[in-house]
């Protein structure tokens, strides 16, 4: 019983941590700009779907 006490008090510990952190996080990354982020994100999906595509068409 003690023991998942202990647990749960830790992960509720650990998830608001990681939460706040987030949110602080969040904030600032939308003052600075997340479209620039988003662009820099989308590029590589794209690259990496083209890569499966070739990946794909040399197994076949």
């Amino acid at each position: 019983g003690a023991a998942v006490l202990v647990t749960l008090i830790l992960l509720g510990i650990l998830i608001f941590g990681i939460w706040f952190a987030y949110s602080r996080g969040h904030f600032d990354r939308t003052k600075k700009g997340t479209s620039s982020k988003k662009v820099i994100y989308s590029q590589p999906s794209a690259r990496s779907e083209g890569e499966f595509k070739q990946t794909s068409s040399f197994l076949v």
